[in-house]
């Protein structure tokens, strides 16, 4: 688990963004060793259309990435990501918290090996942020996970390896206990 920690415009999303394929450096080059089917990605703001269903939405989700899955792999990701109430109701009525979780639901149903999560507590309570963290905790050993946060705190608690940015340059990079 990377924590990826900075303050706003330290260029967290834009590093992530690299990471993921959706934008190009300005110079030097980002490989990663998995084929994009392996890596997953959860926005800080993830949008939906609101006339879906949080289940309609994990599964449209799996099915961009034509995964072979199985039945209730939408509803097991949402109850993981902490909607399991909400499989049926239709997004438009989400908090932004709700949305953040749905991202999350998405980026998980493919069972990424690599996952890129930009800020994914950010839109959190106290409460709802301890689910997400304890749940990227959960993960270590499964699967790599980067992820951003302007929170010191969180990212040491979750993350083994820590990068601290700042205008676009990395200021630290090692251990979260040598930090």
């Amino acid at each position: 688990i990377y924590g990826l920690v900075g303050p706003n415009g330290s260029g967290k999303t834009t590093l992530l963004s690299i990471l993921d394929g959706t934008r190009r450096a300005d110079h030097g080059t980002v490989q990663v060793g998995l084929p994009r089917k392996r890596v997953a990605v959860c926005p800080d703001v993830p949008e939906f259309d609101g006339w879906l269903t949080a289940v309609e939405v994990v599964e449209l989700a799996a099915s961009m990435i034509d995964l072979d899955r199985t039945p209730g792999a939408a509803a097991d990701a949402l109850i993981v990501a902490g909607l399991g109430d909400d499989l049926d109701r239709r997004v438009a009525g989400f908090s932004r918290g709700m949305l953040q979780r749905l991202g999350l639901a998405c980026a998980l149903v493919g069972d990424p090996e690599l996952l890129i999560l930009d800020e994914p507590t950010s839109a959190l309570d106290p409460a709802g942020r301890a689910d997400v963290l304890d749940l990227v905790l959960s993960m270590r050993g499964r699967r790599t996970v980067i992820f951003s946060s302007h929170i010191l705190a969180d990212v040491q608690r979750v993350a083994d390896q820590v990068g601290v940015l700042r205008r676009g340059r990395l200021l630290y990079q090692g251990s979260t206990q040598q930090l």
